[in-house]
């Protein structure tokens, strides 16, 4: 039966003549009582929207089928040259650049300490479990680690002694042992009595003459009925190595060591974790490149699917070539769009390796969408052209594909506005590779299904292309059992009133149960999820959180250059106010200031002092300064100073350490992080300033704008892709159940995410907006193709979801296919959360919900809508009007469908009078004669 939306080719007009003016009475189409287009001034402004771009879609698929060599030339090395670009390739590890704005204090306190502090403390910490660490061989035990340590070289005779923090001459080694000045002899001679005494009696460390606090190196502590500790299961021990931006490679290599030297255990110790400063970095990544390898590795079996669903199983129409083309467009817009965001100089970050597969997904959908327009199109007109065929697929697919596309580019690009700059980047290359994605799937795709089905029709094997005359494909690799399914069992059940009745309970369901998981997230950061589940660095974090949750990072507050003869009171009054407070660990803060004080009083009690008891002339006190942290009181303080080499030294810098407290509680972080900056901020100094500063604020000050990202964002992007479906599909209502579908979906993946225990962080920030833009998919090629259709809206839903629903389901495999071997990943667990959340609940507002929505509540179709799709033949132009433009007389009727309502009336009298122009092949028009003859006339 002749589709009547099939364009260039007028099968009345063929009738015509060749004498068949039987046809005449199919020259005016029926039109559906049942789903009659409406009139009035917003349906003509849609009818013209709709009418300008299938026209645009069909032109372009006419000069693409007309010139597929042209046009794969030109689709391939226009991106090949922004790839170029890459060669400004930049991969960014600093997690502060990532994931803070600006405008965030964070990188001002860093760049001046990373300018006058010329170097930094760098721990190794090993946490020790066993059933009572507090005994003389559990002692011996941590002593041997200490000299393993210790006897750790690299780079020659490099090792800890040289490399050594060190305090009253010692190397700095925070641990138990400090308590006997780490002397075997002093250990060996100890009983466990002994032990348990000093723990609880000794105040002050003996070798760098700190206070002495056990309780913050032990845990899972058991008392007496007195208070005393009388045992505990696990401690800490913390190494520390001197380094600078030159000895960091070295310092980095004796950590490594040490790490192998923990992992490798002791028998003393049931458990030991250890920890150094770039162990989280490493492992982090180390993780990323080992799942991003995982999703190569199960590249092929994507590309067996992929072959599968965009040809059939036989020697001829396969889907290899087809597949090839997608995937080099993937591959060029991936390059095209890293190479134009290297060269604008946005970041690129872990997040960004995934984009590549994020544009897989997305393109091989848009292949599935247009293969499956392109199978229904072949089979109702294939004797027709190929380019006829080709442009009239583009002019239905092309359409659908604009739709999904530019919907998902505005959802990424209202990223764009994020204060997070790894998320702001991160929607750039996205928004970037996905326009070319759509122009690689609009012009390189459809050159290439032209030459494919060139050498099909021209039976030609498809390997080494020979001709195969009498070849016939088997029936069974002939059948569609997906859309044979989808049609015999999917759509009746859905649009049955009982699976309609369902589907609406199921949603409304979901989406209840969802919200409430929804109110139940928690925004916070867990590092350790984002590690491998075997990952030493894990293992230590959960350690740390379990045993030592209290404890929380080590901070410190920088002062710069000032009067430190007028501003020394009210800097000792600040370290005080740490002191404390009740954000500090134990109120330790290292102040040397009333050390010095009491030095002035030894050593320099005649001098004038000022009321405040320091030196009152210039030149002797900060003489005097620069004394006492030489002398015995005053030299465990000497790593805290810095003074310039003039006659009368001046003060550098200096800062005070300390430990912050930290909670599960994300809030109480944010509070713990602004109070030690108040403190600092509000130092009542008569000049220059103090800050606080610690790398771990960078992880709490992030997750301050995850709320804020969140709902801007989603915001945004909701409004965008309702204005963008609406100018496309051109019609309120669907515009609407499509957004309705987007933000349901998007409900269910984040309630979801609270079943699954992940917090609200960066990372789902990112996912969370990858799934905006792929949730448009699963609804918006439905949306449109609904549009297309005639009948009653059942009827209309039904052949939807027949038409289009193979394609969307192929897509979603696809998806499902690319991300479901992280399950066996090791850090991207939240990366095949959220994409495996997108298909299941995708699919089912897409395929589901949406088709039984739209059967009851669907709009009217569009003025030219027929039974299989838009019908075109009223106003796409044949290949003579095409090549030369309208006639006059044809723009005289163009002007006169306006003032009629007969448009699917087309005039006959030019195919009697004998000088019919008709497109009939690629290059050539038939003219026919007085006879009614056809003769070839070439363009």
């Amino acid at each position: 039966m002749d589709n009547k939306g099939f364009t260039g080719i007028d099968h009345q007009q063929y009738d015509v003549a060749n004498g068949n003016t039987n046809s005449l009475q199919r020259v005016i189409p029926k039109v559906d009582e049942k789903a009659t287009p409406k009139t009035g001034c917003a349906s003509s402004i849609r009818n013209s929207m709709i009418k300008g771009l299938e026209n645009l879609c069909y032109k372009i698929g006419l000069t693409i089928a007309r010139n597929p060599y042209k046009t794969i030339v030109v689709s391939i090395i226009i991106p090949l040259l922004l790839s170029i670009g890459m060669i400004k390739f930049k991969f960014n590890e600093d997690f502060a650049e990532l994931l803070l704005p600006p405008s965030s204090r964070i990188f001002e306190d860093r760049a001046w300490v990373e300018e006058h502090v010329p170097y930094e403390q760098r721990p190794i910490r090993l946490i020790l479990k066993n059933d009572n660490v507090l005994t003389r061989d559990s002692l011996l035990a941590l002593y041997d680690f200490h000299m393993r340590i210790e006897s750790l070289t690299v780079d020659g005779d490099n090792n800890f002694e040289t490399m050594c923090v060190r305090i009253l001459g010692n190397c700095f080694v925070d641990s138990l042992l400090a308590l006997w000045r780490n002397d075997k002899s002093r250990i060996e001679a100890l009983t466990d009595e002994d032990v348990i005494y000093a723990i609880n009696t000794v105040t002050t460390n003996p070798m760098y003459l700190f206070s002495f606090n056990a309780t913050r190196m032990l845990g899972l502590i058991e008392r007496n009925s007195t208070g005393h500790i009388i045992k505990s299961g696990i401690m800490h021990a913390d190494w520390f190595i001197q380094s600078s931006v030159e000895l960091r490679p070295r310092a980095k290599k004796l950590e490594l060591k040490a790490i192998d030297l923990a992992l490798s255990g002791h028998s003393a110790f049931d458990m030991i974790n250890v920890f150094t400063m770039d162990s989280y970095t490493d492992e982090f990544f180390n993780g990323v490149y080992g799942d991003i390898i995982l999703i190569v590795y199960g590249f092929p079996v994507v590309l067996i699917y992929v072959i599968n669903a965009l040809g059939k199983p036989n020697l001829l129409e396969h889907g290899v070539y087809l597949t090839v083309a997608a995937v080099v467009g993937v591959l060029l817009s991936t390059g095209a769009c890293f190479g134009i965001g290297m060269v604008a100089g946005f970041l690129f970050g872990a997040p960004h390796q995934a984009l590549i597969f994020l544009l897989l997904a997305v393109g091989v959908d848009d292949a599935f969408v247009i293969i499956t327009t392109w199978n229904r199109i072949n089979k109702t007109h294939n004797k027709a052209p190929i380019e006829e065929r080709i442009a009239v697929t583009m002019q239905h697919a092309g359409v659908s594909v604009t739709v999904t596309s530019f919907s998902d580019l505005v959802a990424f690009a209202c990223g764009i506005s994020t204060q997070m700059p790894v998320l702001k980047s991160f929607c750039v290359y996205c928004s970037i590779g996905i326009f070319f994605l759509f122009l690689m799937q609009s012009t390189l795709f459809p050159a290439c299904l032209t030459l494919n089905q060139r050498r099909i029709e021209s039976k030609r094997e498809g390997c080494l292309m020979i001709k195969m005359k009498d070849y016939q494909p088997s029936s069974c690799s002939q059948k569609d059992f997906l859309r044979a399914g989808i049609k015999k069992i999917l759509a009746p059940f859905l649009l049955s009133p009982i699976g309609s009745m369902l589907v609406l309970l199921a949603t409304i369901g979901i989406a209840s149960v969802m919200a409430w998981g929804v109110s139940g997230l928690k925004k916070g950061y867990e590092i350790e999820r984002s590690l491998p589940e075997d990952s030493y660095v894990r293992h230590f974090l959960e350690s740390q959180r379990l045993y030592f949750s209290v404890e929380g990072p080590g901070i410190q507050t920088f002062c710069g250059p000032m009067d430190y003869q007028k501003n020394l009171k009210a800097l000792d009054n600040m370290a005080k106010a740490y002191a404390n407070s009740s954000v500090i660990m134990n109120g330790m803060v290292g102040n040397w200031i009333p050390i010095y004080k009491i030095y002035v009083g030894i050593f320099h009690g005649r001098v004038d002092k000022n009321e405040d008891g320091f030196p009152a002339n210039k030149t002797v006190f900060y003489q005097s300064l620069q004394k006492f942290f030489t002398s015995a009181l005053g030299v465990p303080f000497s790593k805290y100073i810095e003074f310039t080499d003039d006659e009368v030294p001046q003060v550098k810098w200096t800062y005070f350490p300390m430990q912050q407290k930290v909670s599960q509680d994300v809030w109480e972080n944010e509070y713990i992080m602004e109070e030690v900056r108040r403190i600092a901020d509000t130092a009542d100094l008569v000049d220059g300033k103090c800050f606080c500063y610690s790398i771990f604020h960078i992880f709490t000050e992030v997750i301050r704008y995850v709320e804020t990202e969140i709902i801007r964002n989603f915001v945004l992007a909701g409004v965008a892709i309702f204005i963008v479906t609406l100018l496309l599909i051109v019609d309120v209502v669907t515009s609407f159940f499509v957004l309705a579908c987007v933000c349901l979906t998007t409900l269910d993946i984040m309630g979801s995410l609270y079943f699954w225990d992940f917090y609200l962080d960066v990372n789902l920030v990112v996912l969370l907006i990858i799934s905006i833009g792929l949730a448009v998919d699963f609804s918006a090629h439905i949306g449109y193709t609904f549009m297309t259709l005639t009948g009653t809206k059942k009827e209309r839903a039904t052949n939807t979801l027949c038409q289009i629903g193979p394609a969307i389901l192929h897509g979603a495999m696809t998806t499902f296919l690319v991300f479901f071997v992280l399950i066996f990943g090791r850090s991207l667990n939240a990366f095949f959360a959220v994409f495996i959340l997108v298909v299941i609940f995708g699919l089912f507002h897409g395929l589901c919900f949406l088709p039984v929505v739209l059967s009851v509540l669907g709009s009217s179709p569009y003025y030219n809508a027929g039974p299989d799709g838009t019908d075109t033949s009223k106003y796409t132009v044949d290949l003579d009007t095409y090549v030369n433009g309208p006639s006059d007389e044809e723009k005289n009727n163009d002007c006169n469908e306006k003032k009629t309502d007969n448009d699917d009336i087309k005039t006959t009298e030019t195919v009697l009078n004998g000088n019919d122009k008709t497109a009939s092949g690629y290059g050539t028009l038939q003219e026919q004669n007085s006879n009614g003859a056809l003769h070839d006339t070439k363009l």
